[in-house]
């Protein structure tokens, strides 16, 4: 365990990013994607609005118009068919974004572990949150705190260093400076389950499944069950 120097302790130190802070901008974000997908829904009525008008005048002008017709057999103006390819294209992006947009909200508070280095052999305990998408490692120390966070797709190795009563949690990151962060003082247990939680989710984003469709319970034993080794017959 490090010693803190005494001459630093109350030494200016600049705000770091937090979870709350995080957690904010996030919502921001997302607040900001639904409102372009809301604008996106009202501009796509309008142009259905717009369809549907000239269609109309289409029909009302062609000599077959006194007998009932299908619309199918209408001839449509390039014009016309151009404003329903469009529209069809705006129909397919918008639930195209609608989608995603579920997913990250389903995905952004969803916390699947938190664990902890053990108190008093860290005297300010670091914390390792997994989420779905991502790992958030909190290092503390006295009057301050820093906050890393790593994208699971980016994640290319999880290792263990296992001790007599405690362990060392090591992520290995293809994106950070440093290439890997170590967690050391953890429960043996606790680092033990992580490492699978993460591997499993790994194996999740390298074979494109969504995860947001299983409940947390459901999705920890899918996690689970990958993590287990498969004997041979």
């Amino acid at each position: 365990m490090s010693l803190i120097n005494p001459i630093n302790i109350f030494q200016y130190v600049p705000p770091l990013k937090t979870p709350g802070n995080i957690k904010k901008k996030t919502n921001y974000l997302l607040d900001r994607i639904h409102d372009r997908v809301e604008q996106k829904t009202h501009n796509f009525k309008e142009l259905i609005e717009r369809v549907k008008i000239l269609e109309q005048s289409q029909t009302d002008d062609s000599p077959s118009s006194i007998a009932p017709t299908n619309i199918d057999e209408v001839d449509k103006s390039p014009e016309t068919k151009g404003l329903e390819q469009h529209a069809k294209d705006v129909t397919i992006k918008i639930e195209n974004d609608k989608n995603k947009l579920d997913e990250l909200i389903r995905k952004s508070n969803r916390c699947i572990i938190s664990i902890s280095s053990v108190f008093p052999w860290n005297f300010f305990p670091n914390t390792i949150d997994v989420e779905e998408s991502r790992i958030t490692i909190i290092f503390r120390q006295l009057f301050t705190s820093q906050s890393h966070s790593l994208d699971i797709k980016d994640i290319s190795n999880v290792r263990i260093e296992s001790g007599f009563f405690f362990a060392t949690l090591q992520i290995v990151s293809k994106t950070f400076t440093q290439n890997d962060i170590k967690v050391e003082y953890l429960k043996k247990k606790d680092a033990y389950r992580a490492k699978d939680i993460i591997e499993g989710l790994r194996t999740f984003v390298y074979n494109d499944i969504n995860s947001s469709n299983y409940e947390i319970k459901e999705l920890i034993n899918k996690l689970k069950e990958l993590s287990i080794p498969k004997t041979k017959n």
